[in-house]
Order: C-alpha cells, then sequence, then structure tokens
C-alpha cells in the first residue's frame, strides 16, 4: 500500500537532469569514466555477435530458408532507428541506466521503474537465451570427439558417449523442461543445465573486477569470435552451391508434409518479416552500450560511435555469414524434428563445417572444432555484456531508491 500511495503521489515527478549529471560526475556516487568510442564499439559488437549468428541463424532459415539474407538487413534497420535514439539520448545524458534513466527524467518516476523492470527482464531473458545457446555449442564440441557425425549427439544413441551414466550426464546438462528419446525408446528428462549456471557465474566474478579490466577482455573474445565468424563466411562460400538458390523459400514436401508453404511474393514476405522477428534477438545488445555512458570519457562524440559503430559492423558481418551459410546448405536440412535437424538449427556452421568436411585434417573436422570454439567465445562475451547491462540498470535503480 505504501509503495502504492508513493507511486501515484510521485507519478508526474521527473528528475531533474542536472541533478542526474552531479550525481554521474560524484566520485563517490558515480563510476569511474574509463571507457573510449574504441571500447564502446568493442563492447557493442561483443554484445551483438554471438548466439544471434552461431545458433538463431538457423531457426531463420528453418522459417524462410534464403529470406533469412533480407531479414537481417531489415531487422537491422530496425536497430538502427532505435540506435539513433539510444545515442542522441545517451550522448545528451551520460548517466548509467539507459532508458530508465530517459524515461525518469522526461517521463516521471512510475513509468521510469516499469521501464527499469523490462531492461533488467530483456537482459535477464536474453542472457537466459545465450547461456542455453552456450551449453548447445559446448555439447556439440564433446560430441565432435565422440564420434565426428553431425547426424547424431552424445544422448539420443544406445551407445552414448557416456555409458551407463548417460541418464545423468544428461539430467545435469539440461532443464527440467527438455528432455530426448533414445533409439531404443527411452525418453530421458532434464533436471538443472549446470553448464549454463557455470558459464553465468564464471562471467559475473568476472564483471566484479571492473568494468575496464571487463573490456580489456572483452577485446580479446572479440577478435577470437570475428575471426572465427569470418573463417565461417569464407568456408561458406568455398561450399557454394548454386542448386540452394533455386528452391529457396520452405513449402510441403514428401518428408515435410505439414510445413507452412512460403512461395510466392505475400508468403514469402510474410515468412522473411517472422525470420526478422527472430533475427532481430540477434542484434540485442547494442542498446546494452548506452547502459556504459557515465563510464564513458566523452560520452557526447563516443556514444554516438560506439552504438551505431557496432551496429554497422555486425550488420555487414551477420549478411555476409548469411549469405555464406544459405549457399552452403538447403532450407531442408533445418525442418524436422530428427536429430540431424536439431543440431543443424542447434549450432548450424559447425553442423554444415563438419558435414562438408571444411579443413579436414586426417579424417577430424578442425574447421568444425574451431566454429564451435568460436560460438563458445561468442556467447561467452554476449553474456558478459547483458548482464553488465542489467547490472548497470539496478546500480541507476537502487541509487534512486528504487
Amino acid at each position: 500500500m505504501n509503495f502504492l500511495n508513493r507511486a501515484f503521489s510521485r507519478f508526474g515527478y521527473k528528475k531533474n537532469i542536472d541533478r542526474l549529471l552531479e550525481e554521474a560526475r560524484d566520485e563517490k556516487k558515480g563510476l569511474a569514466k574509463t571507457l573510449t568510442a574504441k571500447d564502446l564499439i568493442v563492447l557493442g559488437v561483443a554484445g551483438i555477435i554471438g548466439a544471434g549468428i552461431f545458433v538463431l541463424i538457423g531457426q531463420g532459415i528453418q522459417e524462410s530458408g534464403a529470406g533469412v539474407i533480407p531479414a537481417f538487413v531489415i531487422a537491422a534497420l530496425i536497430c538502427a532507428v532505435a540506435g539513433y535514439a539510444y545515442a542522441e539520448l545517451a550522448s545528451s545524458i551520460p548517466a548509467s541506466g539507459s532508458a530508465y534513466a530517459y524515461i525518469y527524467t522526461a517521463l516521471g518516476e512510475l513509468p521510469g521503474w516499469f521501464v527499469a523492470w523490462a531492461l533488467v527482464l530483456e537482459y535477464a531473458v536474453g542472457a537466459i537465451a545465450v547461456s542455453i545457446g552456450w551449453r548447445n555449442n559446448l555439447l556439440a564440441l564433446v560430441n565432435q570427439f565422440h564420434d565426428s557425425d553431425p547426424t547424431t549427439d552424445v544422448f539420443s544413441n544406445d551407445n552414448a558417449w557416456f555409458g551407463s551414466a548417460t541418464e545423468w550426464a544428461y539430467r545435469f546438462t539440461h532443464s527440467p523442461f527438455e528432455h530426448v528419446t533414445l533409439d531404443n525408446g527411452s525418453v530421458l528428462d532434464g533436471l538443472i543445465n549446470l553448464p549454463s549456471v557455470a558459464i553465468v557465474a564464471l562471467v559475473t566474478l568476472l564483471l566484479v573486477r571492473g568494468t575496464k579490466e571487463s573490456a580489456k577482455f572483452t577485446f580479446v573474445l572479440v577478435l577470437i569470435k570475428v575471426s572465427i565468424l569470418l573463417l565461417a563466411i569464407v568456408g561458406g562460400f568455398l561450399a557454394f552451391d548454386a542448386a540452394n538458390f533455386d528452391d529457396p523459400f520452405p513449402h510441403p514436401t514428401v518428408d515435410f508434409p505439414d510445413i507452412p508453404d512460403t512461395r510466392g511474393f505475400w508468403p514469402a514476405t510474410g515468412a522473411i518479416i517472422a525470420s526478422a522477428a527472430i533475427m532481430f534477438f540477434a542484434y540485442i545488445g547494442f542498446d546494452s552500450v548506452s547502459t556504459t555512458a557515465e563510464e564513458t570519457k566523452n560520452p557526447k562524440k563516443d556514444m554516438p560511435r560506439g552504438i551505431l559503430g557496432s551496429l554497422a559492423i555486425t550488420t555487414v558481418l551477420y549478411v555476409l555469414a548469411a549469405l555464406a551459410l544459405t549457399s552452403a546448405s538447403h532450407w531442408t536440412q533445418f525442418v524436422g524434428d530428427s536429430v540431424a535437424a536439431t543440431n543443424a538449427r542447434g549450432e548450424p556452421f559447425g553442423y554444415v563445417f563438419e558435414q562438408n568436411g571444411f579443413l579436414e585434417v586426417g579424417g577430424f573436422a578442425l574447421g568444425a572444432l574451431l566454429i564451435r570454439i568460436g560460438a563458445l567465445v561468442g556467447t561467452t562475451s554476449v553474456l558478459l555484456v547483458l548482464i553488465l547491462g542489467g547490472v548497470r540498470v539496478f546500480f541507476n535503480m537502487s541509487r534512486d531508491g528504487l
């Protein structure tokens, strides 16, 4: 009741911008200004390139086939509109808290409070999804040393690598909402996703060390994952098959009679828009750059460069990656409930590389191994930025007593 009374009595209360900037400049209450435009671009690229391109692109191909290419462009244009707004506001109001701080000063305390919790939810749900993607790539890496066959996994056959411990290995690497049916018909149910818990804990410990230290580590991660993503793009183009574009959009077939028919202008447009909605998630993280405005040395110049620069770099890489993947594989590989299709959607580049034998050395798919390592590095850096963003919003809320 006290909360409601305060909420309605202060609904129109707006935080004074001068007070907000004064708090940001206060060495005791504020945060140290250590970040440059380069640091912000690195954080932006780190927050964007990850599960979206290494995992979600497979779901986009399932939805729209080769239409995933324009889907990335559409999602980027939508993000650019928001990016311009974030860049302008972050440079004008260089305080921690992102949209929360902007809404608090423009509309009032209660709307700001709601926006703050929406941001926390965004970063939390994003971190959950990315940590699950990290687990998927880890298991794919383990499976590669098991049998080097992308159409199987370490749990779904009777000769699973874990032997008699297969059931418990599955339980401690999957949540209660996940299950798998083995070749013998038995069903394994998950209990707790420990790999995801562990990576979130490790990233949190790194962030405790400090933002500047985290930025330096993130720069190394970005170099690794961008290099491997470029390798993925090159590998995809080397496996180019023009036949994959002869039948570019999903439609019912003998093997998949129940999938929607997306051929024709309007069905294809709808599928591309639906795919763009999925690919929009691949860009999540660019807005988290604005949460570090208070820690930026020259926010008026560096914030726009950091937000829009990272968005431009990742858009170019995303479109090239989508072109490479769709030129090396057909949408039919990503449709269905088989282990092969599930693996293709879960880690598409690793799947395609292993299947095509790209950079194969002595029968071992070295290219697929590098891609999976890159995916692990990429999702780790995304987790770092998402958790950083959520913490910064909490920090600003607590400073305001909310």
